[in-house]
């Protein structure tokens, strides 16, 4: 079975730079400290300033908790702007 967290960020214009920095130095640590997480980042194809960040790992039974890893991930993003983070669960 799969979990897919997703964190979801609205940035402002004026800081997209110092987000898209931010969010590939904090990254680079989640891929270097976290081998069993899968690390994705997507931007809105519409709105320049809108990301969707999904961590992907296999867990053998349904857990429904937020990781530590995505805690540190949304925490540090707030700065930024409104932060979403959600779990999902593969069912198929």
């Amino acid at each position: 079975m799969k979990k897919l967290e997703i964190i979801e960020i609205q940035s402002v214009a004026t800081s997209r730079a110092v987000l898209e920095a931010h969010m590939l130095e904090l990254f680079e640590q989640v891929r270097n400290d976290q081998d069993e997480i899968d690390v994705t980042i997507f931007k809105n194809g519409l709105i320049d300033t809108n990301y969707s960040i999904h961590l992907l790992q296999e867990c053998e039974s349904v857990v429904l908790n937020k990781s530590s890893t995505g805690k540190q991930l949304a925490a540090a993003l707030k700065e930024h702007g409104i932060v979403s983070h959600s779990i999902w669960i593969q069912r198929c």
